[in-house]
């Protein structure tokens, strides 16, 4: 159901009548000024901005009254922020030179100022365009002074860094130098010892080859040597098939002399026995002959 318009102007009555209160200002009026030396970064753009500035408020009311700004075109424009009793507004960029004005809002807690207060007023000021525009010119070139200053105390910053690492890095390279230098004398003793080495081994190749020659004269010696003794093997193992038949010879000649001796024994008792009977005869020859001369005489 849609309260009618008594019932809503009688409850809007009664709260005004319960709940508001008027703005107030330091000075009992609204002031709106440019800070003409001073442009504003936008936080949110970070371009630089023409601001101005309406206020000084020290209460604003209850409920909070705002402030509406009008363009020299006439438009209307709500105000860029609050802050410390001051509303503002940035101008866009760029900034259309004329007068901008600033007044209270409609609102309950306005409605309670009397028609003739003066903070009712909408106030003005004139917003020159070129000084605008050198007051951004003056803004950004000292924001860039600032931030060529800041990057060139950085850059010094950094540089001095970089001298430092450098300075460090020089006495890095002074230790890599010495320790390369006292590594290239190590190299230099090294390659003289593996030079030596090299020579030694040289001399024990040259060793090894003569005594692998002296070696292979030993094994033809050696060889000939066995050779020699196989030849002389078989010399004695001829000499002893020699020596065997010579045996074997002598062993027949034994035999052979053995039985010409029991022969000649044989032999010798024949003629021993023919003795005795040569003997006997001779013997009995002589008795004969005896007998004959006896014989003989005794005729």
């Amino acid at each position: 159901m849609v309260p009618s318009s008594q019932s809503a102007t009688s409850d809007f009555l009664r709260f005004s009548l319960s709940s508001t209160a008027p703005p107030e200002t330091d000075s009992g009026v609204l002031t709106v000024t440019q800070n003409r030396r001073v442009a504003v970064q936008d936080h949110v753009t970070g371009t630089w901005r023409v601001q101005l500035t309406c206020g000084l408020f020290t209460d604003l009311g209850e409920p909070p009254v705002h402030v509406v700004w009008k363009t020299p075109s006439g438009t209307s424009l709500l105000s860029t922020n609050y802050e410390s009793g001051n509303f503002h507004l940035l101008l866009e960029n760029p900034v259309v030179g004329g007068n901008y004005s600033c007044s209270l809002n409609n609102s309950p807690a306005a409605a309670c100022l009397h028609g003739e207060d003066p903070m009712l007023r909408e106030v003005t000021v004139y917003v020159d365009e070129m000084q605008a525009r050198l007051t951004l010119i003056e803004a950004h070139q000292r924001a860039l002074e600032s931030g060529l200053k800041t990057e060139n105390a950085n850059l010094t910053q950094h540089v001095q860094g970089l001298e430092t690492q450098l300075n460090q890095y020089h006495r890095d390279n002074m230790n890599l130098t010495d320790q390369l230098n006292q590594y290239h004398r190590d190299n230099m003793n090294v390659t003289y010892q593996l030079n030596q080495y090299h020579r030694d081994n040289m001399n024990v190749t040259d060793q090894l080859n003569q005594y692998h020659k002296d070696n292979m004269n030993l094994t033809d010696q050696l060889n000939q040597y066995h050779r020699d003794n196989m030849n002389l093997a078989d010399q004695l193992n001829q000499y002893h098939r020699d020596n065997m038949n010579v045996t074997y010879q002598l062993n027949q000649y034994h035999r052979d002399n053995m039985n010409v001796t029991d022969q000649l024994n044989q032999y010798h008792k024949d003629n021993m026995n023919l003795t005795d009977q040569l003997n006997q005869y001779h013997r009995d020859n002589m008795n004969l002959a005896d007998q004959l001369n006896h014989i003989t005489e005794t005729t």
